[in-house]
Formats: structure tokens, sequence, C-alpha cells
């Protein structure tokens, strides 16, 4: 606290600075005067009181004797008598006027005492008081008093027998006698607290001493050890009161102080030869600092951060640049005579304020020792308080030339992936035209006459060059994800149909082995999208082929369900579970990565190059999705998937042709009954679950029930339960039997209508195919219109002139020979100019072009043919490309490419494309 504010809290505490006897002589007059006032006041107020009330008691009298003694002059109206009455207030020196009032207010006699203070009073009437007493007529409501300036005023009813009130009588009365009283009083009081504060200050005086006289024999004792420093010396001890014990604590304190005295006495002694052992070792200890400095590689200086003076350099430093102590840094170092040393950072190491700020690392190359530096410095205080630069730096040369070697031998790494993952990209083509081959011409064989054994060698084939193909897409798939040259289509597809496709084409596995296939798709979800249907299918197809492969009993499911949508987008959460072998804790771990399988005894077992799963999980990331499994080894597999697919341009198709059609579903798999019946109610018409086929017979009174639709599973359709089913719907006449199997096996499809169902089918049959043969059965055409045109297919391209560009003479035999099986006329042509060359002589109905003919490419032969035939009437175009291609749809449809065939392709797929651009052509 400062001097100003002590000061002035001196000013507000008047008690503060005198002595302790002032200040007992002043507590105890405070507190006797307090005291004695305070009854002082209690006792005049309480005497005030009292004779206040002994006056107003007086009062009180007066007006009911004078009262009683009125009423007669009142009743009779005799005022004189009344005035006479009223006289004999003229001994009561405290009244000083009366009135009698009659009953309605008006004064009837007055007295008013000599000397008064009221003046005259020629016109009194009765006060407001008087009427709250006197209300009329009514009976006597007692007196009233009330105070106004310096007179007590009373007002009273006169009655007769305290039963009839005749009128009321008021007394005027003074109060200088209270106040004449109260002034007496007041002056006794103020003598006798004169009286009282000269007898406490000769008391207190006196009786001060008792706690004064040792207090200033304390600090007389407290003077004397401040001024001679004689801690020996001790205050006298007189009590055993608080000031007593003060003086105790004193004395021991002095003790304290003395011992302590003594013990620095002593310590001081020894501190010289405590300062000379110090300093050797500390001697010492810089000795051992600095040899430690000095066997330190790294090169540790310190220099003026203004001068560029070297105040200190360790061995390692002396030995690069000398015993520079002293000198200049930039002089020291050799460098260059006309700027300062590259290794100063001044402008580092402070801040705005001329702070050290933290240690700057960085990197330099030094010109003169051609050596590579890795630097580390700060500014730090100096022992002369001037602010220094500490620089420690290490010889990083060797790490930098490895690091360079590391980065050189990475860039060839990459350059040498690169080239690899390009040259399996550039080889997709070479590698896809002799497979095209063998695939093509093994179909063309197979339509020949071939004894049994040649069949199956032909069948083996056929099988082993799938298994090459399906690994050699794989390898191509996985050298364009690691290479990033893979990329998504955005087209719009029907993702009911890809799955339709995708499990009729592991139907004839799948059944094999007596697997059931199921699938449970949302109403709604699968149509009106928009990506990558190739990917998605090629996703679909490894996950299920896996769940087909690796199951031998049970079943395998699909089940698609739409998750959240977002602006223009829809998430898809795909489901595949099997009943399989399952996968072990330990074996998930390794499960998606490249050219490994969960047991390496399931490659030698299954077969597989062990990269279909590390493709389906780098194809759904770039898909914006993800793919996680769930199993346990013997209890099967769960694989959930998610991914991304846009909103399609057009809206999902609401196909309700079966409108008005009732449907009874039978399978002994719910699952299956119930996607069935969505599908029925999807195409508009009434579908309704049978739980048995005894809850057939419900329905044999019942009319309007139009198809009945039966799964049953190969055992069942083998037996007499097939049997049975036929003879409990022989009672329903309206009703045609369509019977869904476990086998994709044309010869039992057939023998089971033979037996006398209207049509069986896989139960994996397509929906598209399912709705066109429902509708071919109801309008009683049957199948006889599907066997006509499958009769009449190998006509399908008669009269059809179609222009053939390929420069590979396999791909151009193979795709001529599958033509010319159809009845079309080929025109062959090897490179661009003979296709126009060939163009030239005569129309053509259709062009098939390979995009990578040698000289003038396919796009360039496009673009002469439209330039100088025109738009009007130009043939289709179908471009034959391989699976590296496909990104470049949308650059095929901007040329005027109708559709594209990726190598190899099936005969099937050529006919479909074919015939699908020839209808819409005609």
């Amino acid at each position: 606290m400062s001097e100003n504010s002590h000061d002035q809290e001196g000013e507000m505490n008047p008690l503060r600075n005198p002595s302790i006897s002032h200040k007992l002589t002043a507590v105890m007059l405070f507190t006797a005067g307090i005291v004695l006032m305070l009854n002082m006041v209690v006792y005049i107020t309480s005497d005030v009181l009292s004779y206040q009330a002994s006056q107003q008691q007086r009062l009180q009298s007066m007006a009911s004797i004078l009262g009683a003694n009125s009423t007669a002059a009142i009743q009779f109206r005799d005022a004189d008598a009344a005035r006479e009455i009223l006289a004999t207030l003229s001994t009561q020196p405290q009244v000083e006027a009366a009135i009698i009032y009659t009953l309605d207010g008006v004064p009837f006699a007055r007295f008013l005492a000599a000397g008064n203070s009221l003046g005259q009073m020629d016109e009194f009437t009765l006060p407001d008081q008087a009427r709250t007493i006197n209300p009329g007529n009514s009976t006597p409501q007692g007196f009233t008093t009330w105070r106004h300036g310096p007179h007590i005023h009373l007002l009273q009813p006169i009655s007769i027998n305290h039963d009839r009130v005749l009128g009321s009588i008021h007394i005027i009365g003074s109060t200088k006698e209270i106040n004449k009283r109260l002034f007496t009083l007041t002056l006794t009081a103020l003598a006798l607290v004169a009286a009282t504060i000269v007898i406490a200050v000769l008391l207190s005086s006196r009786l001060q001493q008792i706690i004064t006289k040792p207090l200033l024999n304390l600090l007389g004792t407290m003077e004397s050890v401040a001024r001679e420093s004689n801690f020996s010396l001790r205050a006298r001890h007189q009590s055993d009161d608080e000031v007593g014990k003060l003086v105790e604590g004193f004395n021991e304190m002095l003790a304290h102080v003395q011992e302590r005295d003594k013990e620095l006495e002593q310590h001081r002694s020894g501190l010289e030869e405590l300062i000379l052992l110090r300093t050797y070792e500390l001697d010492a200890a810089i000795n051992r600092f600095a040899t430690v400095l000095n066997s330190i590689d790294s090169l540790i200086y310190v220099a003026d951060m203004e001068t560029h003076e070297v105040l200190f350099l360790n061995q390692a430093g002396k030995e690069v640049f000398g015993d520079v102590v002293g000198q200049l840094c930039w002089k020291s170092l050799q460098a260059n005579q006309q700027g300062p040393c590259p290794f100063c950072t001044n402008d580092l190491l402070l801040d705005e304020q001329g702070q050290p700020t933290a240690p700057h690392s960085w990197e330099t190359r030094n010109t003169i020792t051609d050596r590579w530096y890795t630097l580390r410095d700060r500014a730090i205080p100096w022992d002369d308080g001037r602010m220094v630069r500490l620089e420690i730096a290490n010889d990083i040369s060797d790490l930098k030339q490895t690091q360079l070697d590391l980065q050189d031998a990475k860039e060839r790494a990459e350059s040498a992936s690169q080239a690899k993952s390009e040259f399996l990209s550039r080889m997709s083509h070479e590698i896809r035209t002799p497979m095209n081959g063998i695939i093509g011409f093994t179909s063309l064989l197979r339509n020949t006459r071939l004894d049994e054994t040649q069949a199956d060698y032909l069948h083996t084939i056929t099988i082993s060059t799938k298994n090459l193909m399906a690994i050699i897409d794989d390898v191509l798939d996985f050298s364009r994800l690691e290479s990033d040259k893979l990329t998504l289509e955005k087209i719009p597809f029907d993702l009911g149909e890809l799955i339709d496709d995708v499990l009729m084409l592991l139907a004839p596995q799948a059944y094999a082995k007596g697997l059931e296939l199921v699938k449970s798709i949302d109403p709604g979800v699968t149509s009106g999208l928009s990506g990558d249907p190739g990917r998605i299918r090629q996703v679909l197809l490894n996950l299920l082929g896996n769940a087909v492969k690796f199951t031998d009993q049970g079943s395998v499911v699909i089940r698609v369900e739409q998750g959240d949508a977002h602006s223009g987008g829809i998430l898809l959460r795909i489901t595949i579970s099997d009943t399989g072998i399952g996968i072990s804790e330990e074996q998930q771990q390794r499960l998606f990565q490249a050219f490994s399988q969960a047991d390496s005894s399931i490659t030698r077992r299954f077969g597989g190059s062990g990269l279909g799963l590390i493709i389906a999980k780098r194809l759904l990331e770039l898909m914006g999705g993800d793919i996680r499994v769930e199993s346990q080894a013997g209890k099967g597999s769960t694989f959930r998937i998610s991914l991304q697919v846009d909103r399609g341009s057009l809206p999902a198709r609401q196909i309700t042709r079966l409108q008005g059609v009732h449907c009874l579903v039978y399978d002994h798999n719910p699952l299956i009954a119930r996607q069935l019946i969505r599908q029925l109610q999807a195409w508009g018409a009434e579908a309704e679950q049978l739980q048995n086929p005894e809850a057939l017979e419900q329905y044999q009174r019942e009319d309007g029930s139009t198809l009945l639709l039966c799964g049953l599973d190969q055992q069942q359709s083998e037996e007499l339960e097939f049997a049975q089913l036929l003879e409990q719907f022989s009672a329903l006449d309206s009703a045609r039997l369509v019977v869904l199997v476990n086998s994709t096996d044309n010869a039992q499809l057939q023998s089971l209508q033979q037996q006398g169902a209207a049509l069986a089918l896989a139960k994996v049959e397509p929906a598209a195919s399912l709705l066109r043969k429902l509708e071919r059965l109801l309008s009683q055409t049957g199948l006889a219109h599907e066997d006509e045109q499958n009769a009449t297919s190998t006509h399908l391209l008669d009269n059809t002139r179609i222009l053939l560009v390929d420069d590979n003479q396999i791909n151009l035999m193979l795709t001529a020979a599958l033509l010319r099986q159809h009845g079309a006329e080929v025109v062959e042509a090897k490179s661009g100019q003979e296709a126009l060359d060939r163009y030239a002589e005569g129309a053509i109905d259709l062009i098939m072009m390979d995009m990578a003919t040698p000289g003038i490419s396919g796009a360039e032969v496009i673009g002469r043919l439209q330039q100088d035939s025109g738009t009007a009437d130009f043939p289709p175009i179908i471009a034959l490309t391989s699976k590296a291609a496909t990104h470049q749809q949308r650059a095929f449809l901007e040329m005027g490419i109708c559709d594209s065939l990726v190598k190899p392709f099936t005969p099937t797929e050529l006919y479909q494309v074919i015939q699908r651009w020839m209808n819409n052509h005609a």
C-alpha cells in the first residue's frame, strides 16, 4: 500500500495514530457516553409519555364531569347555565378553551381562558372528529383525542344515562407544561453526562496503566534491540494475560534470532572454503563439458549476432575451419568476401520485440567444403548480457547422397511399375485377340457333328478357356487399378436386370450342386439408376461366384436395399449371404490382399487368381462405397457392400401388363415366394401366397385364379410330388400351372411341360423373360411363337450386307463365320483404306468397325464415310473394341457409333446387338 493511501486511511480513522492510552481513554469515554445517553433518552421519553397520558386523563375527567352537569342546560336550552359550568375550568391552568355542541353540531356554549393562544374563537364549528363520535341520535361512541400544534384536543359525547346523546363537549388543553418538563429533564441529562465524562477520564487515567505499562516496557526493549542489535536482551514478564503472552513470544523470537545469528556466523566462517571448492568443481565441470563438446561430431559454434565474431568453436569445427575463435565468421569460414556467412540467419532468431524465437532448422550446402549440412540455431544470452547465435551443424552429405540414390531408385521403380501397367494395358488387345479366336471357333465347332469323346474334349477346352479368360481379366483390371487408369461410366441401367443376368450365368453351377439361388429386392430400387453397370456386374459376379464356389449345400441369397438418398444420388446396400465353408478371423485379416486367398489350399481346390476381392474392393471405393465381411469358419459368410449411384435421366419403368390377373404363388422358401409376389404386383397382378400345396384345395370352389406359380427343387420335380400337385391342380379349370425349378436343363424343363405343366422355367428366369412368357401363356399362344422364332433364328440376317473391318485375320474369320452362319453377306476389310474402298462398291446395311485399324484409324474411317455419304439413311455402326477402351463409350456416341462389342464376345452377344440395331434401322 502506498504512503498516500496510508495518509488517507489515517485521516478517515482518527484513532489510528494516537497512543494506546489515548485510545483506551477515548474508547471508555465513548462507551460510557453512549450508554448514559441511551439511558437518558429512554428515561426522558418515558417520563414525557407518562405526563402526557396523565394530562389526557385529567382532561377526560373534566369532560365527563362538565358533560354530566350540562345535560339539563342543553335540554332546556339554557346557554348561560352552560357557560357558568364551563367557567369552572378557569381554575385549571392547562385548559385554554372548552365548547359545548348541540346534537346537530352547532356551538351551544363556550369558555376561553385568559391569555390563551387561540384568539377570540368567534366562529368555532363542530370539528370533523365530532362527526365520527356523534353521528346523529345514536348511542354514545366514546371520546377521542388529537394534537394540533401546541394543543391537545379532547372530544366527548354528552348523554343521559349513557343512553341518549344530547351533544358533545370539546376541551382544548395546552402542551406548555409538557414542553417545560421536557426542557428540565434534558438539562438534567446533559449535566449528568458531563459529570460522567469527567469521572471516566479520571478513572481511565489510573486504570489504563494496567495495560499500557507492560506494553511500554516491551516497546522500550524492542527499541533497545533495534538500536544496539543486541539479541541477548529480554523483555520483563509481568502478567499471564495477552500482553504477557506477547512478551513471551517476543522473548522467544529474540532467542531464535540469537541462535540463527550464531549459526550464520559459523556458516560465514566456512563459506570461503566452500566457494573455493565450488569454483574448483565448476572448473572441472567446464572442462568435462568442453571435452564432451569437442568429442561430438557435430559442428558447434557461437557467434555474436551483430559483429558475427566467432566466440566459441568446438574441435569438430576447428578440424574443418581451423581455430578461428575471435575472427569474423564469414572470414573464418572462407566464404564470399562480399557477403556474410551463409549460415547466418539472424532475421529468423529474434521476433519483432527482439526476443528469441523457437529453434530454427534448415539444410544448406557449403560451397567451400562442398558438403551438405543440417543446421539448428537459436538466439541465447551470453555471459555479458548480449545476444549470441548458437549453431549446431551436422554433416549429412552421406545421408543426402543416400536419399538421392533412394529417390533415383524410387523413380526407376515407379517408372518400371508404370511401364508394366502400361504394358499390361496395351497387351489387353493382343491377349484378347487369340482368346477371342479360341472361344469363337470353339463355339462354331460345338455346332458340328462330334462323337461323345470329342464333345467331352470340347467341353473341357471351353471351361479351361473361360477360366483362363477370368484370370486374364483379373490381372488386367488389377493393373489398371494400380496405374489409376480405370475410369467409371455413367449410363442408365436396371439393377434388377443386371442381377438376373448374373444369377442366370451362375445358375448351372449352383443347381448342379443342389444350391438354392435367392434374391430379395426392395420394390422400386433397381430401375431408373445411372452408373457403371459393367463394373457393378463384375463385383456381383465375383461375390456371388465365390459364394456358389465355396458352398456345397444350402443357399446363396442376395438382398438389395436402398440406403440414404442424397442430392441426385442413391446409396445402395447389397448383402450376399451363403451357407458355405465360412472364413475364420485370422483368414479375414488377409482376405482383401492382392494375390492371396483365405487359405492357400483354396487355390489348389477351387482355383482363382486371388485378385477378385481386392478388385471388387477397389471398384466399390471408386463408386463411393465399401465392403465388409461377417463370417465364422464352417457357418457361412455374409458380404455387405454399399455403392453410390446416380438417378438416371429416364424415370423408373412402371409395367402393368398383368393388370387384373390373379396369381397363386407357392415355394418352400418364403424369400423366393415373397420376391415373386412383389414382382407380380409390380406388373399389376393380384398375387397371393400359398403356405403349402394342400392350401390349394380351398381355391377349388372359387373362380378367377388365372395362374398358379409353383416353386419346386430338383428332387420335388423328379418324384411323385409333382404328380400329386398336378392331381390337385386338375380341379382348377381356369388356371394354368407354371413350374419354377432349380434347373436350367432344357430337357428337364420340357419333361415337366410334357407331364402337364403349362410352362416350366428356372427359378432365376430373368424378370423380362418371365413377363414375356407369362403374357404369351395368358394369350393362349403358349410358347409356340417362341419356338417358331428359335427355329428361324438361324436366318435372322438373311439379305443383310455387313461391312466387317478388323486387322486381325483370326478375328475377321471368326466374326465373318458367325455372321454367315445366320445368313448374312459379309464384306471383309483388313484396314481403314480397304474399308473405304469396300464401302464404295455397294450398299451396306451394317458396319462393324475395329477401332484400332492400322493406317487410317476406325474413327477417321467413320468420319470420312459420314462426310461422303451424308447422314441420311447411313447404316448403323457397331464398334469392335477391347475392354481397355470401354471408357470411350461417350466418344463413340458422339462419332455416330450406335453400339459397341467388347472382345472377346460370345455369339449370343453378337446376334443380340446386331438384331437390336437392324430392327431399329428397319
